[in-house]
């Protein structure tokens, strides 16, 4: 919780808060990497209150805006995805907008996968996926 207190203090809403300085770094996309991948733990802790208050913070993350060129698939994957997905799972469903949330970032990752052998990218160039998704939805 030590933690947990220091990060909503010095970084809510930004990937990560570093020990000494109280700094914040968005070396994650900038989509509250550290919220996110916390959510478990609060809820298996028992911070209900804490965890809510960070279930309702997820509700303003925006997967299609980030200042990074490419994201690294794999931290994206088990942070955001994973964490989101976690957190749904423990709490029994009881907060929609965790798999509403995880559900934007999976379809978005599937573009990650276009590729000649279907092999993902390590490095996901997310804005090609975000005009792709807006000129294809302009033409409908």
């Amino acid at each position: 919780m030590h933690s947990w207190i220091g990060y909503k203090k010095y970084a809510w809403l930004k990937d990560e808060v570093a020990p000494k300085t109280g700094y914040f770094k968005d070396t994650f996309g900038g989509w509250a990497a550290t919220l996110v991948d916390s959510l478990d733990s609060l809820w298996l802790m028992g911070g209900v209150d804490e965890f809510e208050n960070a279930v309702r913070a997820v509700q303003d993350i925006d997967f299609t805006t980030t200042e990074a060129g490419t994201l690294n698939l794999f931290e994206t994957t088990i942070r955001y995805l994973g964490g989101l997905l976690g957190a749904y799972d423990l709490s029994g469903g009881k907060y929609p907008v965790l798999l509403e949330k995880a559900t934007q970032l999976g379809e978005m990752l599937l573009s990650a996968f276009d590729t000649p052998n279907r092999m993902p990218m390590t490095r996901w160039d997310w804005m090609r996926y975000v005009v792709l998704v807006k000129c294809t939805s302009t033409q409908s």
